[in-house]
């Protein structure tokens, strides 16, 4: 289910380039042009649920190229921009102009239930690549596991904050898989072996102008904070360094007043403030394996072949997630010792 080693490289040289254009020109929402149906392949729909930071334009620059790689005719990627239903009519339009298979971020992993088993009962296959769909019709959901990434900001809070400590989280949308499992699975962890420490939760649904109004409405408020926890450095992270310097509580890792800060993503902008010494560390996502896979199991899908639980071939090892099967990629944690490190997706955009 693998791609050769040398298209793996070739994307993501590639990948500089679409995202740079990505970020200048936009992927257009449903009903633009239908970009890459003359190369000859099976068309093939990239349904977007938001593209305003750079792990989505790096997703959807990955997938593409994946796509033209495997042989498919991907149409124009859609951006629902955050609307569920916005979403869901991509998906039908993205089927009426010809598409045998579709790989889809969601928005909300219940609310794109519905259009997911009506695809797939058209004979069109469905692959999640990074946020799950909350439906056994779903061929496969591609992601790393929210659990894991999630314990591991946790497990990194040892020695690096007082045993009383005030933390902040700044969760991701609570409705689909990947925030909801970043939010418990590290609040179960630092309720288990912190039970000194004290975590105030907020949801911002992935939208970043919303959490930099929370973190500023939190840290300007008087309340002491140790420690600031991201549910996405890419989405949150910018806008929480500068709030934090704005509010004149940016200090390097080691230095007094310094608040611990930590993310999950591994951006070029989170990677950055590690190297700055101002964030701690992160949990880097496996995002071009994940986006290689997903094209995989898409084409595999697309010949008629099937999955099942157990260990895969590229190191991971798909799950029985309650009747969905999920194939979770192992996430990367980064500090500054590793931050380097060319396996990052952000190292490489």
């Amino acid at each position: 289910m693998s791609f050769l080693p040398s298209r793996r490289r070739a994307a993501v040289l590639a990948t500089a380039a679409i995202v740079a254009t990505a970020a200048l020109t936009g992927c257009a929402a449903g009903g633009g042009g239908d970009a890459g149906t003359e190369e000859g392949g099976t068309v093939i729909g990239i349904a977007n649920a938001f593209l305003g930071n750079s792990f989505n334009q790096a997703a959807v620059a990955l997938l593409t190229q994946y796509s033209k790689d495997a042989g498919f005719s991907p149409l124009e990627p859609t951006n629902a921009d955050g609307d569920s239903s916005q979403q869901i009519s991509d998906v039908q339009s993205l089927i009426s102009r010809g598409a045998k298979g579709i790989l889809l971020t969601p928005n909300d992993s219940d609310a794109l239930a519905g259009v997911v088993d009506s695809t797939v009962s058209q004979g069109i296959p469905v692959v999640t690549p990074n946020i799950g769909v909350n439906t056994d019709k779903v061929f496969v959901n591609v992601r790393p596991s929210g659990i894991e990434m999630g314990t591991l900001q946790c497990e990194a809070l040892e020695g690096n904050i007082p045993d009383d400590a005030q933390i902040f989280y700044v969760a991701g949308f609570l409705s689909d898989s990947t925030g909801r499992e970043r939010w418990e699975s590290f609040n179960d962890c630092v309720s288990k072996n912190f039970p000194g420490v004290t975590v105030t939760m907020k949801e911002a649904k992935w939208d970043p102008v919303e959490s930099t109004t929370i973190i500023e409405t939190a840290f300007g408020s008087g309340q002491q904070y140790d420690a600031l926890v991201l549910a996405s450095d890419s989405v949150y992270g910018p806008g929480a360094l500068s709030t934090l310097k704005k509010l004149n509580l940016l200090f390097p890792v080691g230095e007094d007043g310094h608040i611990y800060l930590s993310g999950i993503d591994g951006s070029p902008e989170g990677l950055q403030a590690i190297r700055d010494g101002y964030m701690d560390n992160l949990v880097a996502q496996p995002l071009v394996q994940q986006c290689e896979q997903a094209v995989a199991y898409l084409k595999l899908a697309l010949e008629g072949g099937t999955v099942k639980a157990g260990p895969t071939d590229h190191d991971s090892e798909i799950i029985d997630d309650g009747g969905v099967l999920t194939d979770f990629i192992p996430a990367l944690f980064v500090t500054i010792d590793n931050v380097d490190d060319e396996a990052i997706w952000g190292n490489t955009v």
